[in-house]
């Protein structure tokens, strides 16, 4: 019976000691899985960074204008404000100019070129009413700014013209 016990002890102390073993090896490997994760977070991180502006704008900005689809936001800002006369007209339409770091060199890689589409919208309401409008137009999109803006009294009533500039990549859509 003694010599049987030595061998039970003998084989749990073996035993502890290939676990023991085991335990080592699998944290020096998840050890080394997870500096390689860091590395790469870093890496993905840097390249991030020097991603250039253009690139960054050119995923920032649609493909499309949506001229179409816009005028259509407009009218139903035109309801929800409140305002019965509104008239929406195309100004222009053109090549934004190059400014600065970011549009310089041209077309870029992709041959892509940054346009801008002019929008006159006319209104005629009460302070209130265009207020709430203006507000309606700046949620529409990103890609949308206001450019002129000037109002004008009439009669008890407010006159305002609105310059709006949508800016997509170069495409148009259907409507233009």
């Amino acid at each position: 019976m003694r010599k049987y016990k030595g061998i039970y002890i003998s084989i749990i102390i073996i035993s502890l000691a290939l676990v023991l073993f085991y335990l080592y090896e699998r944290t020096a490997q998840v050890n080394n899985i997870n500096s390689q994760i860091a590395k790469v977070r870093a890496e993905k991180l840097r390249l991030s960074v020097e991603r250039s502006p253009r690139e960054n704008m050119e995923n920032s900005l649609p493909a499309k204008a949506g001229i179409a689809e816009f005028v259509e936001d407009l009218f139903d800002a035109t309801r929800a404000s409140g305002l019965k006369k509104h008239e929406v007209s195309t100004v222009k339409t053109g090549d934004v100019p190059q400014q600065g770091s970011v549009m310089k060199g041209g077309t870029g890689e992709t041959g892509k070129r940054l346009k801008a589409y002019s929008l006159k919208i006319s209104l005629e309401g009460n302070y209130r009413d265009i207020v709430e409008y203006i507000r309606e137009i700046q949620n529409l999109g990103s890609h949308m700014r206001i450019m002129e803006l000037g109002m004008k009294p009439a009669d008890k009533i407010l006159k305002t013209d609105i310059t709006v500039e949508i800016v997509s990549m170069g495409g148009q859509d259907a409507a233009q």
